[in-house]
């Protein structure tokens, strides 16, 4: 199962083009945090923990990709702030990411103190695009063991309309084998080098070796990669898209030791693209009712033989009656 991790930031902040976000937001951060990785401070961080793509390469432009976002928090009693998880602004005002991210997980999280980063300004030493959280919705059906229909949505408090959202993949789509898809994160460029300030993105053909995996369900789910390009920790809620466009397949949801195909939550797959569409409110509408039956028509009334019955004809009169 793929464990999270923050993607962790490590220049100073600088918020002298927040103006107008939420007062909170803005003078908490002016006290230039720590940064942490689960309560880690980043002076004691572990290599293991670090967000990485491996194989993967700078996003460039760096603005490429303007719906990808960092989810972060603050906690006020800490003087912290942790960055956790990626997503993608699917609409104006929701965030697609995966399930086991939910910040209610963390303790590092003050209530209603979660917001959403916007890249690239995520590792840039600015944060001047960012957005509040209003309310964190779960797929109903999403198991924290299996890891099954791993989605979430986060609907902001404001309206980003001068950012374009990704495209979501059509409903019951479905990628070939070895079809290149591009994965996008923060992190590392391979499992021993140093982390990276930038933006990053990795190709990965689709394949069918996540199968070894007891708990991997195609219908809602897929999987990609190899042991040389891969997400690996904290790259969880990222967005798996189409190479070459900005449509997205799949949400990063587990992995294993960051050197195997990956597994992603398979957002065509009807159980998670219906309830999506459903929560951002682009639910088709409801069919109208079926008419009411038509009553049968009456039976025909038997004309009585002429002359008196016989036994044998009295017997069938008698039963249809």
């Amino acid at each position: 199962r793929c464990r999270q991790t923050c993607l962790p930031l490590w220049s100073p902040i600088s918020l002298n083009s927040m103006a107008g976000r939420t007062s909170f937001v803005r003078s908490f951060l002016l006290a230039q945090l720590t940064m942490v990785v689960y309560g880690r401070k980043i002076a004691k961080l572990n290599s293991d923990l670090v967000t990485t793509i491996v194989g993967g390469d700078p996003v460039d432009p760096p603005d490429k990709f303007p719906w990808m976002v960092a989810l972060a928090c603050l906690n006020e009693a800490q003087d912290q702030m942790t960055i956790w998880c990626g997503g993608s602004l699917i609409t104006p005002n929701f965030v697609l990411s995966a399930a086991h991210c939910d910040p209610a997980k963390l303790s590092e999280c003050d209530p209603g103190a979660t917001f959403v980063i916007f890249s690239p300004y995520v590792l840039g030493g600015n944060i001047s695009k960012l957005a509040m959280v209003d309310t964190v919705l779960l797929h109903p059906s999403y198991n924290d063991h299996t890891l099954a229909y791993d989605v979430m949505l986060l609907k902001l408090e404001s309206t980003e309309e001068d950012t374009v959202p990704v495209e979501l993949s059509p409903k019951d789509s479905s990628l070939p084998l070895g079809t290149t898809c591009t994965a996008v994160g923060w992190g590392q460029t391979g499992v021993e080098e140093p982390r990276s300030p930038d933006l990053l993105q990795a190709n990965l053909d689709i394949s069918d070796a996540c199968t070894a995996y007891s708990a991997f369900d195609p219908i809602i789910m897929m999987c990609a990669g190899d042991s040389d390009r891969n997400i690996c920790l904290g790259d969880s809620g990222g967005p798996l898209l189409l190479a070459g466009t900005s449509v997205q397949y799949g949400i990063s949801s587990f992995g294993s030791d960051c050197q195997f195909p990956s597994g992603f939550a398979r957002i065509s797959s009807p159980a998670i693209y219906d309830w999506i569409q459903t929560e951002i409110g682009n639910a088709p509408p409801p069919l109208p009712p079926p008419p009411p039956p038509s009553p049968p028509p009456p039976s025909p009334s038997p004309t009585p033989p002429e002359g008196p019955p016989s036994s044998s004809t009295r017997a069938q009169y008698i039963s249809v009656f």
